[in-house]
């Protein structure tokens, strides 16, 4: 009766540790490589929130209501002979309106409105 007691044990204990391996590897993959924490980002967070989880910005902006945070990070498949490439989180009064790398969805210009206006007068005599 011990005898399977013991290999309960051993057998739980064995399986704890491979779950604990397996979230270490992936904190120390996240580490090594900091543009997989971009995938934590999610519309609505907080400034603090974004900082929590990304650290620090490079640089930032802002514009009336708007703020951008750039960031340089490395990732596990950037372009031959880029070391890091710019990602942006674009914060809208205060909360995540959008994220991702620079350049996704013209993050580098300040959002515009486009207006059409019909210039064809139509004279009261034509039909």
């Amino acid at each position: 009766m011990l005898k399977y007691v013991t290999v309960i044990i051993l057998t739980l204990i064995v399986g704890c540790s491979f779950k604990l391996s397996e979230q270490e590897k992936h904190v120390a993959e996240r580490e090594k490589f900091p543009s997989l924490k971009m995938n934590d980002i999610e519309i609505g967070m907080t400034k603090q929130q974004v900082i929590g989880i990304l650290g620090q910005p490079s640089s930032t902006s802002a514009i009336n209501n708007q703020i951008d945070f750039k960031y340089r990070l490395h990732e596990w498949n950037h372009p031959s002979g880029q070391e890091k490439t710019e990602y942006f989180v674009r914060f809208i009064n205060g909360k995540v309106e959008s994220f991702g790398r620079s350049g996704d969805y013209d993050s580098t210009k300040v959002p515009e409105t486009k207006t059409t206006i019909d210039l064809n007068i139509k004279n009261k005599d034509s039909k």
